[in-house]
């Protein structure tokens, strides 16, 4: 039982790494707070989910693209190559978007909501215009920057 058990977990945690790896990618190229544990393995969960839906569009695209120039049969790890593959392109384009307010700012274009991507206001009010704070310290000096 333990070895099935052990053999058990290691296939789920390879099955769960490509999400956990984009929400690696994504929080490392944000400047979000990561979330709770519970919430991460939320996310790592959702996360795997779109990857998993991507693998076989991606591999009728590798094979259209063997038939020109073959690099290795299809198989597990050629499986799992692409799924890590994935979830770095699904964190960065994630986080690039998340970094740019690309999909709020269409949501507030089309009326769906006034938020921002942004963890806050301040984050979103210095990102828009290149700008200068100045703070007045009590002692009369300024600080510029």
């Amino acid at each position: 039982m333990p070895d099935s058990l052990a053999r058990d977990v290691v296939l789920l945690l390879t099955y769960l790494l490509p999400g956990f790896l984009a929400a690696w990618v994504f929080y490392g190229l944000t400047s979000h707070p990561k979330p709770s544990q519970f919430e991460r393995v939320v996310q790592a969960l959702i996360f795997t989910f779109i990857i998993q839906t991507l693998i076989p569009p991606s591999r009728w695209l590798l094979e259209q693209a063997g038939q020109v120039i073959a690099i290795r049969p299809w198989d597990r790890i050629a499986e799992g190559l692409c799924s890590l593959m994935l979830a770095i392109a699904f964190g960065t384009i994630l986080a690039y978007c998340t970094n740019t307010d690309a999909i709020h700012k269409l949501f507030r274009k089309i009326g769906f909501s006034t938020r921002t991507s942004h963890p806050s206001e301040w984050y979103y009010a210095l990102s828009t215009k290149i700008t200068f704070v100045v703070l007045h310290l009590i002692d009369g000096r300024r600080l510029y920057g």
